[in-house]
């Protein structure tokens, strides 16, 4: 799994989360757009905000350093 310092398309960083070190950043299957559950859609955040498609994978993650 890779890590990144942020979400690449909202910008929330490790620090921004009050219960985790880390959280996960999903790629759509569809578009290739890489969001967070901040900037995702639906009730848990895993809807892509492009292209609305359920379908994701997480190979990346934003740590606290």
């Amino acid at each position: 799994m890779n890590s990144l310092p942020f979400c690449p398309r909202c910008g929330r960083g490790s620090e921004d989360s009050f219960t985790f070190d880390w959280f996960a950043i999903y790629t759509c299957r569809k578009c290739q757009e890489k969001y967070c559950e901040d900037c995702g859609h639906g009730s848990d955040g895993t809807l892509c905000p492009e292209c609305e498609n359920a379908d994701y994978s997480v190979y990346e993650e934003v740590c606290l350093k």
